[in-house]
């Protein structure tokens, strides 16, 4: 109760700059704009993947982050302007301003890219944050005088929530980062409750000629959007792998989910699925996919619009609505609405949403009060009080 109430304070001293973490906008989950140096305290100690206790004595202020998900988590919780490093890519540009960070990536023996130590070294951070490296990696850093802080596996979305509120810790962002998991845990509760009495169709997902098996997040994902994943535990030993021709043409999804600018597969077996006959096809963003962070939310989001498109919409309209229901003002905001709409799930219809701009491309403005440190995002203090009320929520139900 203590958490909720000095995070309640925080979110009324800072009104309307706070409401967009708190609500899932249709391209971006806001950074929580919150000032955090009155409530977190230093040294602050953390357990990471490996069972070392990452000790942090001040409050860090150069960060680099050795993995693109790893800057979505400091983008999400507002604590871009920390990070002096991270693998500077086409995948990462939906980062307002990662263009101005030092890349620190190279290519290794194995001739792709990974993370180049002696650049990192370089950068003297105070904390870097390392998700999906080997061990030796770590211990080269740790070895140098480097804090390490090393990620789990994540492979749901409670595991998610966990690692960013560690990072918030970590990174004098402890309240900030509870308040963008909140946010997102809200749009997940309320699209797990829209499709619960849905019939799940089979779907299947592929990427690159691999696809995720139970056990990952997109896995997750694809079973909180309300559909079954032909995947199974058996098919191989591993998180991603192959599928063969003869268990897709035995299972025969219903639905196809493919990245972002991917041609269907050229495989006859796929060619000749419910999904690829009827032209039920739904296009996800691949980093948001891949990037297992705040942003996750996204996919799940247009999977389920796509497979339920009005149940699933409606749901999300009311649930904006409620939260302006909720407030003791009575304002003239408008309630938070989905971004997407029953046209989402068809090759044709997707391209109309690319074309707007889902994945803020480097040369267009991003959207306010997501990445974007323009201000003006047009939000009131009912917006405010209407994120206030979500956040107690949730960290309610989830205490």
């Amino acid at each position: 109760m203590k958490r909720v109430l000095a995070l309640l304070i925080v979110l009324l001293a800072v009104g309307p700059a706070v409401a967009g973490a708190a609500a899932v906008d249709d391209t971006a989950v806001g950074p929580a704009q919150v000032n955090d140096e009155q409530s977190c305290e230093f040294p602050v100690e953390v357990e990471d993947a490996t069972g070392e206790t990452v000790v942090i004595e001040e409050e860090p202020t150069r960060v680099v982050t050795l993995q693109a998900n790893a800057a979505q988590h400091m983008w999400s919780i507002g604590a871009k302007d920390k990070v002096v490093g991270m693998p500077v890519q086409d995948y990462t540009s939906y980062l307002n301003g990662s263009e101005n960070r030092t890349g620190i990536l190279a290519v290794g023996d194995s001739g792709f890219l990974s993370p180049d130590i002696e650049q990192v070294i370089e950068l003297e951070p105070d904390l870097v944050l390392a998700p999906d490296i080997t061990g030796d990696t770590a211990a080269d850093l740790r070895e140098a005088g480097t804090t390490v802080y090393q990620y789990p596996a994540i492979s749901n979305f409670e595991q998610m929530y966990g690692v960013v509120e560690d990072v918030g810790k970590l990174v004098g962002a402890c309240e900030a980062a509870p308040a963008t998991t909140a946010s997102v845990e809200e749009t997940v509760d309320t699209i797990g409750q829209a499709v619960e009495d849905q019939q799940a169709p089979d779907i299947y997902y592929e990427f690159s000629q691999f696809t995720a098996a139970p056990g990952t997040i997109e896995h997750d994902v694809i079973t909180r959007a309300g559909g079954n994943n032909i995947v199974r535990e058996s098919d191989f030993d591993r998180s991603y792998g192959q599928l063969s021709d003869e268990l897709i043409i035995q299972r025969d999804p219903e639905f196809l989910i493919l990245q972002e600018g991917a041609p269907i597969p050229d495989s006859e077996a796929i060619r000749q699925t419910t999904a690829v006959q009827e032209d039920q096809i739904i296009r996800i963003n691949p980093n948001f996919i891949s990037q297992h962070g705040p942003r996750t939310v996204e996919p799940l989001q247009t999977i389920a619009e796509g497979l339920f498109p009005e149940t699933v919409t409606q749901a999300i309209n009311n649930a904006g609505s409620t939260q302006m229901e909720n407030t003791t003002e009575a304002g003239s905001g408008s309630s938070s609405e989905s971004g997407s709409d029953s046209g989402a799930n068809t090759d044709e219809e997707t391209s109309e949403s690319d074309a707007e701009g889902d994945d803020e491309p480097a040369d267009r403005e991003p959207t306010p009060g997501a990445d974007d440190d323009s201000g003006g995002s047009g939000l009131t203090v009912v917006a405010a009080a209407a994120a206030i009320a979500a956040v107690t929520a949730l960290l309610a139900r989830r205490q």
